[in-house]
């Protein structure tokens, strides 16, 4: 009988000749002293050849012999020893082992085509965890083409090339767009709990990424700092608190604005301003924003320099690459005829103003904001007349943009009653912004911060009076103002100004609330139901009392004088 030990072509084939000698009867015993040993010996060879081919079979999937021995070590050696070894491991480069231990355990040829960026495992390290992997292709596809202002494949493309090629060119890149991809990816998992590979990750790569930072700072030859170097910078600076953001225990009904370039996601974190800061001084240094080389990596740090400003209601510090002119200019303009009835009286109501308001930059990005404003309830609507989705998210940006960089005149001293009126217009504008156009979510601070200073530029107007003189402005304003002020200590105060407006001028139906308000920017989907709320608030201090219009002037100017100080 012949066993064939192993079936190949060639010269290499090797054969074995075993004796059999079968048995004359069933029932009669083998002869131990040969029989034995020669099958032993037969499944011996079966069993090594097998393996030899499973091994050659698999070579190409196993990982490098270093990493093998690092991830078997913590395993063979258990107690404080190995924590201690593990621990150590850490820093290196890639000695991350989130998912390495069964990935090298049960190697399979099918990992070729795992990853999505780089299906054939040519452009990362071989000892790469797939986790880690998993992330930065995470980021690639749904953190940074939102910041494109092109939804072409080719620009989505070159978004992508340019944060991979960053990531393999720079350590700290590559730590870094790996720290903010697994946070993104964190956040993304509504109502789930975060994975424990997630959260090591999250707290190792941010630690290397700023330690890589440092050394490739200090290793700057010349003040042109490489583009890497600023992608990192701003990218730590809006994940402050990346490293132990949670997702959000419940799914809300987000506005496609609110997640276009996901505000809500950058909206729950703190930001670190150092980072930002150094971002300005290394600008500067370069020569200007104009130099930065990448155009991608431009519109990212303008775009977080918007996020920053609006928060802190300050001017940008960066231009856009979009200016506001040239998005107006290719702006789909829609006839009026497909306008909603609601919508054909938007803006007007400013035209009450005076002529050196009207005439000032203000009145310009309202008339734009209103337009931008149509677009997007005609994007909603589905109108075959609406203008792209990306065209109304950069027209947002430019918008905002402009709107921060308008002259604060709060601070002027004497205070003149124009100045006061325009900047209620440019408080209330801002406020319509952030319930709509450029919402933010309300745990980044930004509505108690617009509306304490919306409750200043009120009392400023009140001091003139100017609520007898534009009651539909104030009204407008002060609705605003309490929306933003919603669970907050400054909401009692906005209802018992709205309630002496509401008295004043027998206001006290919601429709025609509504009605006053959509006569400047107002925007039913966002605002009608958080408005009809505070407004049944506001019924509730009504006071159905008939008074002389001296009369009510005289409460309101002692109930100003009785309500909390301005940092109240």
């Amino acid at each position: 009988m012949v066993y064939p030990g192993e079936i190949a072509s060639g010269a290499g084939t090797r054969i074995l000749f075993v004796p059999y000698r079968p048995s004359r009867t069933s029932k009669q015993a083998p002869d131990d002293s040969e029989i034995s040993l020669q099958k032993h010996a037969a499944r011996e060879y079966h069993r090594k050849a097998k393996l030899e081919r499973l091994a050659k079979a698999y070579a190409s999937s196993r990982p490098p012999p270093g990493q093998r021995q690092q991830e078997a070590s913590p395993r063979k050696s258990g107690g404080q020893g190995s924590r201690r070894q593990a621990h150590q491991n850490l820093p290196g480069m890639n000695a991350f082992r989130i998912r390495a231990e069964a990935s090298s355990d049960c190697p399979s040829p099918l990992d070729v085509g795992v990853g999505q960026m780089d299906p054939f495992n040519v452009l990362m390290r071989r000892d790469v965890p797939p986790y880690v992997q998993e992330m930065l292709a995470h980021a690639l596809s749904y953190q940074w083409p939102v910041f494109s202002c092109s939804i072409a494949a080719t620009a989505i493309s070159d978004i992508k090339h340019t944060i991979l090629e960053s990531a393999m060119r720079s350590p700290a890149a590559f730590y870094t767009i790996v720290y903010a991809g697994a946070t993104h990816n964190a956040f993304a998992h509504t109502g789930m709990q975060v994975t424990r590979e997630n959260q090591i990750l999250r707290l190792t790569y941010k630690m290397h990424a700023i330690k890589a930072l440092s050394r490739e700072i200090s290793r700057l030859q010349s003040e042109d700092v490489p583009d890497e170097l600023l992608l990192c910078m701003v990218t730590l600076g809006a994940h402050g608190s990346g490293d132990t953001l949670l997702p959000r225990p419940h799914r809300t009904a987000d506005s496609s604005l609110l997640t276009a370039q996901n505000f809500h996601y950058y909206g729950h974190m703190d930001w670190e301003t150092a980072h930002l800061n150094a971002v300005r001084v290394l600008v500067d240094q370069k020569g200007g924003f104009h130099t930065i080389k990448q155009e991608f990596l431009s519109n990212v740090i303008a775009v977080a320099d918007v996020i920053d400003a609006f928060k802190t209601l300050r001017p940008p510090a960066y231009p856009l690459r979009i200016s506001t002119a040239r998005m107006m200019a290719i702006w789909p303009y829609p006839e009026r005829k497909v306008l909603r009835p609601f919508l054909q009286n938007s803006a007007t109501g400013f035209g009450s103003l005076p002529e050196s308001i009207q005439l000032d930059p203000l009145m310009q990005i309202i008339d734009a904001i209103r337009d931008v404003s149509i677009g997007y309830d005609l994007y909603l609507e589905q109108s075959p007349s609406a203008p792209r989705h990306i065209h109304i998210v950069w027209g947002r940006n430019t918008l905002l943009h402009d709107l921060l960089r308008l002259p604060d005149k709060s601070f002027d001293n004497p205070l003149a009653a124009d100045a006061c009126l325009y900047d209620m217009c440019r408080l209330s504008t801002l406020s319509y912004m952030l319930l709509v156009l450029f919402p933010l979510p309300r745990v980044s601070g930004l509505h108690y911060t617009l509306a304490q200073r919306i409750k200043t530029a009120l009392d400023s107007c009140f001091v003139f009076r100017l609520w007898q003189r534009y009651p539909e402005l104030s009204l407008w304003a002060t609705v605003l103002g309490g929306i933003l002020a919603e669970e907050t200590a400054l909401r009692p105060w906005f209802v018992q100004v709205s309630a002496s407006i509401c008295r004043e001028r027998t206001w006290q139906s919601w429709d025609t609330v509504k009605n006053v308000c959509s006569r400047f920017l107002w925007f039913e989907q966002d605002c009608d139901q958080v408005g009809e709320a505070f407004w049944e608030e506001v019924l509730e201090h009504v006071q159905p009392i008939a008074a002389t219009p001296d009369d009510n002037a005289d409460a309101d100017w002692r109930r100003s004088d009785t309500t909390p100080s301005r940092n109240g």
